[in-house]
């Protein structure tokens, strides 16, 4: 609740582009009538020193509104860009220790079956490396009985199941064999990634 009313705060303190060059425009306005006005008031003035004290005073009164128009709010964004992008990081460094060091082999595979990312546990599980296996349908990496039959638990998946859990025998690129436990879930992003559990027993 709290970081949606900090959120809207901050959409509200957001200055268009047009609403900027309109503030300022009408600062400049009134600055100069000020000076204009001041500058009628006076005594007579010499016609070359009329124009450099026009211009000294026009200096000084704008930057102040120059300051908290412009100068200001754009330091802040830059510092809130900066803390943002910090939690961002500090985010995505938990979540690689997280997948790195969860106790079994983790792959993420697409709807296309490819394979998007996978753990140093599934490096050694399968024998192949997550740079060489991103890329590749996991039949290539990790080929079973069942693939590209309606029993393939991937498939499942897509079908609509939340959650698919099998045991099966499985082969790696090396031709070790082996027997699999594996979970399957569906996660819901913008990729429609399919996260699959793997461990050996």
């Amino acid at each position: 609740m709290a970081n949606k009313m900090k959120e809207k705060n901050n959409q509200k303190e957001i200055i268009s582009p047009f609403g900027l060059i309109w503030q300022l425009a009408l600062v400049i306005f009134i600055v100069e009538l000020l000076i204009m006005v001041i500058l009628w008031k006076v005594p007579t003035l010499s016609k070359c020193v009329v124009p450099l004290l026009d211009a000294a005073m026009l200096i000084v009164l704008v930057i102040p509104a120059f300051y908290y128009l412009v100068y200001r709010p754009l330091t802040q964004e830059i510092i809130e860009r900066r803390r943002t992008e910090k939690e961002l990081f500090n985010a995505k460094t938990k979540l690689e220790a997280t997948f790195q060091c969860a106790g079994g082999g983790i792959r993420a595979i697409n709807t296309d079956y490819k394979i998007i990312d996978q753990n140093k546990e599934m490096d050694a599980l399968c024998g192949v490396k997550e740079a060489e296996a991103v890329g590749k349908k996991c039949s290539e990496i990790f080929q079973g009985p069942y693939c590209g039959t309606d029993k393939c638990t991937f498939r499942q998946i897509l079908a609509g199941a939340k959650r698919v859990d099998a045991e099966g025998k499985r082969v790696t690129k090396g031709g070790k064999p082996y027997r699999l436990i594996s979970s399957l879930h569906h996660l819901k992003t913008k990729k429609e990634k399919l996260l699959v559990s793997l461990r050996v027993s």
